[in-house]
């Protein structure tokens, strides 16, 4: 449903809201008034709940180990490879290729400072501190890929 769409019916529910007091008598004891706006807000209720199964469904991440072994994720469908490169552990999320804006790296431990950058054979992470400080960490990715 269009935000204009759910904008539009918000106001008139509380408009309705705000004045049904002021009508008169006759219009308050109208049922069909009440019915309407109990099912505009119904459905504008429903397209929240929609969106929100539609958000928890479609969302992608990988939990990942120091050994670059997913252990769990969902709607990730890419593989990790991981490699060591003067001395920075470096891992690739093979054949992803997309916006490194698109891609967040949540650290288990705090302190550990990586790097996003396209590579050749996708997206690569880089870690900035020794491969034995390197904790689990997550990959989330937007929706939009």
């Amino acid at each position: 449903m269009k935000p204009w769409i759910i904008i539009f019916l918000w106001i008139s529910v509380l408009t309705f809201n705000a004045i049904y007091k002021f009508l008169p008598l006759r219009l308050q004891n109208v049922s069909w008034v009440r019915i309407i706006a109990v099912l505009v807000a119904l459905l504008i209720l429903a397209q929240g709940v929609h969106e929100l199964i539609h958000d928890h469904n479609s969302k992608i991440f990988a939990d990942i180990t120091r050994e670059g072994k997913i252990t769990k994720s969902k709607n990730f469908r890419w593989q990790i490879f991981k490699e060591t490169k003067d001395g920075e552990t470096i891992y690739m999320i093979n054949d992803l290729y997309a916006d490194v804006s698109q891609i967040t790296v949540v650290t288990k431990s705090p302190g550990q400072k990586n790097s996003l950058y396209n590579a050749v054979g996708g997206v690569a992470i880089k870690f900035h501190v020794p491969e034995t400080e390197i904790g689990d960490f997550e990959i989330l990715v937007k929706n939009s890929l």
